[in-house]
Formats: structure tokens, C-alpha cells, sequence
């Protein structure tokens, strides 16, 4: 948690399991990312039901941790991983699940959920201009400048003038 919170933008995602004492431990880890100042963006249950080769779904572990334990903590729900035997062979062979079986459920719930989190989460780009602006603004006050364009190509947060700073 330490390291994290000198990464820009951390954010935490909890993983829990459908099972009450799962739940339990990971309040915790909710709870101490919380403390260490990092936003928690949701909550995804894994091994949410066995997929046989049928397509039946088994709950085996229970059902709806994750979503009780996303209401508990007030973060939004991301989705359901099943228990699918394709997602370990696949992880084994260090392929993504998406590359050997995107037609699975397993490789559909975890595209879900990374489309939510592409939602919620800052873009790269824009992290990069956000740090790109502050650099600039710094530059500017340093030579004199003060006056924030709100007409600016990148949507306010360049500057414009030479406006002095106020004497004190």
C-alpha cells in the first residue's frame, strides 16, 4: 500500500469471493487502501459459479458476495468471474482467456469488467496532459503569467497573457 500511494492516480480494485469469510478479509483490504489515502473503484467476485460443459452454473461458494460487499463499502459492483477450467489453462500458457476462448463466459465477464474500468479509470493520455498542464503552469507563474485561458485548445488548462502577479 506504501508503494502505491507514490504511483499518480492508484486506484484499488477488491476481489472478493462469494463466500461470507472471503467478504471479511477483503473489507479489510478495502479498508486499509482506504487509510492509505487510495481510491477503491469497485468490487469484482471471482469464482462467482462453476461453468460445466454444458453451460450449467453451479454456485458453489454461494452467491452475491460481491455485489453485498460493493453495497457495504459503497463502490460500484464491476461483475462475476466464473470458475471455468479454460481460464487456468489459459493463465498457464500465459495467454489471456480473451486469446484462447473470447467466446467463453469467463472471457466475457472479465471483458465486461475491463470496460468498466476503462470507464472509471483516467486515460494514460490524460494523465499525461494533466501532468503536461501542471509542468506548464508552474513554467508560467515562474516567468510572470497568470491568467488561465479558458478558450485554450485543451480545454482550459492553458495560459494566455503576462499578467504580473499582484505586489503584496
Amino acid at each position: 500500500m506504501a508503494l502505491a500511494r507514490l504511483l499518480p492516480q492508484t486506484a484499488v480494485v477488491v476481489v472478493t469471493t462469494p463466500a461470507r469469510i472471503a467478504q471479511v478479509v477483503a473489507s479489510r483490504v478495502a479498508d486499509m487502501a482506504r487509510r492509505s489515502h487510495l481510491r477503491v473503484v469497485g468490487v469484482i467476485e471471482n469464482m462467482s459459479a462453476y461453468i460445466d460443459e454444458d453451460g450449467a452454473s453451479h454456485e458453489i461458494f454461494g452467491s452475491g458476495g460481491g455485489n453485498e460487499l460493493a453495497t457495504q463499502l459503497g463502490v460500484p459492483f464491476l461483475g462475476s468471474v466464473p470458475i471455468e477450467p479454460e481460464i487456468a489453462r489459459a493463465g498457464d500458457g500465459a495467454l489471456p482467456i480473451a486469446v484462447t476462448s473470447p467466446d467463453s463466459s469467463g472471457a466475457k465477464a472479465i471483458e465486461a469488467i475491463a470496460h468498466l474500468l476503462d470507464d472509471a479509470l483516467p486515460h494514460a493520455a490524460a494523465l499525461a496532459s494533466c501532468t503536461a498542464r501542471i509542468d506548464d503552469l508552474l513554467l508560467s507563474i515562474q516567468r510572470g503569467d497568470t491568467r488561465l485561458d479558458p478558450e485554450a485548445p485543451d480545454g482550459g488548462g492553458g495560459l494566455s497573457g503576462s499578467t504580473a502577479l499582484p505586489e503584496a
